[in-house]
């Protein structure tokens, strides 16, 4: 984990990717989900709250243009509702 970078999510092609945000971080695994309001990436991670070993799950949605809204949840903790914006 290094301290100090800006908060990102990023999902591959093959439904792999990552995430930081604070001292949470985590290796990331989904797969797109259809759903009858719109479909959503959907995922499980793995990684590390502070110095401490974390996982839990998400989702991501797009919302028009480069934005999407999300949330991530840590296993039995708290949970993050988050905005992102595509830099590529």
């Amino acid at each position: 984990m290094i301290w100090g970078v800006p908060a990102y999510i990023e999902i591959l092609k093959n439904g792999n990717g990552g995430f930081q945000f604070g001292l949470v971080q985590g290796e990331i695994d989904g797969k797109v989900v259809e759903y009858p309001t719109g479909n959503r990436f959907e995922f499980t991670w793995d990684g590390g709250d502070e110095n401490d070993s974390a996982s839990g799950s998400g989702w991501i949605k797009v919302e028009g243009g480069p934005q999407a809204v999300g949330e991530i949840r840590i296993h039995r903790g708290d949970d993050s509702d988050f905005r992102a914006k595509r830099m590529k």
